[in-house]
């Protein structure tokens, strides 16, 4: 041991004659390259990926121009009813016809005769008394101009006699004030008469402000009784033209004891209320037809939190009920027109939302070469496009919702 100690501390004492490095792992330059490489895709992906924004909602198809309801246009019995429930009609048709002569179950008309007279004495009653309304609320509001009148006169007259006391006391007062200033009056005579000037024209100011309130009253008056009269007179015409009506009907009725209904367009019976032996009245719809040349739409209730975000010309795409989109896809269309019109939805589920019309580019819906056509009444989804962004933007918004709310 002693041998070696001298080259060993001569060994110490001598400079390196080299560098040690740490080893480093093998493939580091590829791993660091790939890395890279990873990181510009993204950056990439993010920067030219655009992803969509959209609102789902839920509505039916329906014909631009609303189906067609036609009226029985006579109180009587359905007779000869000549189509069915996806029949297709041509205009002038016949479609089914009232008879108004005798009940197939046996009986007579009159007491639908009957139910006419009594409402037309019903409607003499209503005229009746809305005319003597009417001459009532002229006497009661000549009688209200006759006392605002008067009215208007005693607050004039007491205009004018407060003026005349106001004059006195501004005549005493300046007398005191002269009789002040030679000393033969004293400083609370002089007081009093002052106070006594400002407590009349106080009282002046009032009733003058008074008088210009009866006057606006009065000039309110007319325009008050133009309002109720108007008022009077459109219910009056209202009730003679009901009562014309039911006279037309009456009379209709009592010409042509037969009414055929036909059809006003080319087009499919969608639904029939009737039988043949049914008692109908004018006033019942018991056909709906839909017109050939009524292009059909989709009506959708949308979330009410979209409120604002769609706008017309807004891309859709229709996911129809009958056609699977997996199988048959989407159609596409566009918005037409909003309602910001918050109510729920169309089955009545109690949702909030709005109405939005969209109108389908295409009427049918298409399959292997084989077409089928839209029907009313179809119930679908719809995805409403409210906006596209690139990746990078859905991934820093809370970022940049910051910078725009502290800009």
């Amino acid at each position: 041991m002693p041998l070696f100690r001298p080259q060993a501390l001569a060994a110490l004492s001598m400079p390196p004659a080299g560098e040690c490095l740490p080893p480093r792992p093998p493939g580091w330059r590829a791993g660091l390259t790939l890395a890279i490489l990873l990181l510009l895709a993204v950056i990439l992906c993010l920067r030219v990926i655009e992803l969509p924004r959209v609102v789902h909602a839920t509505g039916r198809l329906v014909p631009r121009d609303g189906l067609l309801r036609l009226p029985a246009g006579a109180d009587g019995y359905a007779m000869h009813v000549a189509v069915r429930r996806g029949d297709r009609v041509r205009a002038g048709q016949p479609l089914f016809t009232v008879t108004a002569d005798i009940d197939p179950n046996a009986g007579a008309i009159g007491a639908v005769h009957e139910a006419l007279r009594a409402e037309a004495q019903a409607i003499d009653r209503r005229l009746d008394a809305t005319r003597q309304l009417r001459v009532l609320r002229v006497e009661q509001y000549r009688q209200q101009h006759q006392d605002e009148q008067t009215r208007l006169a005693a607050r004039q007259q007491a205009v004018a006699v407060q003026q005349s006391r106001l004059q006195r006391a501004r005549s005493t007062e300046g007398t005191l004030e002269a009789g002040h200033a030679r000393g033969v009056v004293t400083t609370l005579e002089r007081d009093q008469a002052t106070a006594s000037r400002l407590e009349h024209e106080a009282a002046l100011t009032e009733l003058n402000e008074r008088l210009g309130v009866q006057a606006a009253r009065i000039a309110a008056l007319p325009r008050e009784e133009a309002s109720a009269l108007a008022e009077l007179d459109a219910m009056l015409a209202a009730l003679t033209q009901q009562r014309r009506a039911l006279d037309q009907r009456r009379g209709e009725l009592a010409l042509n004891r037969r009414h055929t209904v036909r059809s006003p367009v080319n087009g499919v019976v969608l639904k029939v209320h009737l039988r043949e032996g049914e008692p109908v009245s004018a006033r019942m719809q018991p056909l709906t037809l839909l017109a050939d040349d009524s292009p059909l739409e989709a009506n959708l209730v949308v979330p009410a939190a979209a409120l604002g975000f769609v706008r017309a010309g807004s891309a859709v795409h229709l996911h129809l009920e009958p056609f699977p989109h997996q199988k048959f896809g989407t159609l596409a269309a566009e918005v037409r027109e909003t309602t910001p019109v918050i109510d729920s939805g169309p089955d009545g589920d109690g949702q909030p939302g709005f109405r939005v019309v969209a109108t389908p580019r295409l009427d049918h819906m298409a399959f292997n070469g084989m077409r089928w056509p839209l029907l009313p009444d179809m119930r679908l989804t719809a995805e409403i496009m409210l906006e596209r962004r690139m990746a990078w933007e859905w991934l820093f918004e809370p970022l940049l919702a910051i910078a725009r709310r502290y800009a």
